[in-house]
């Protein structure tokens, strides 16, 4: 647990506890320090982009100011859920459904359906060029695979 921050919390008796407990005085003695693991579950935040439209007094002209753009078009996806998503999939062997009910938990509705569209889209839209790369750097080598006795 040493990566981990810490949260000290102090325990103490009041003066007036003190006072009556030890009505001679007292001394300090080392404190008992003992730790515990707290977990805060996934936090999720709205994020709302305000963007702003010009339009000239005299030539009509329409501006829209620059804004990110965006993973998917016209989807509420970003890279944090998408990752958490892949992850809870290939990594954690998690099958959709029950992701799909962790959300849903949490009251975030997402379904599996939509859970897997945005994973194939995103596998054709940015990790196709990886793969291809990798295809190509393969089949550049003399020998792919190898078994020894």
């Amino acid at each position: 647990m040493s990566g981990f921050p810490v949260r000290v919390e102090e325990h103490t008796l009041s003066d007036e506890e003190l006072a009556e407990l030890f009505p001679d005085g007292y001394r300090y003695l080392p404190d008992e320090i003992y730790r515990k693991l707290e977990m805060h579950p996934a936090t999720y935040e709205v994020i709302e982009h305000h963007i702003k439209v010009y339009k000239g007094r005299k030539n009509g002209i329409i501006v829209k100011a620059d804004c990110p753009k965006e993973m998917l078009n016209n989807s509420i996806a970003t890279p944090s859920p998408v990752t958490a998503i892949i992850n809870a999939k290939y990594t954690n062997a998690m099958p959709p459904y029950r992701q799909e009910q962790e959300f849903a938990r949490q009251d975030v509705v997402i379904s599996r359906q939509v859970m897997a569209n945005w994973v194939i889209r995103l596998t054709e839209k940015y990790l196709s060029l990886v793969y291809d790369r990798m295809k190509k750097e393969l089949f550049r080598c003399p020998v792919l695979h190898a078994a020894f006795k």
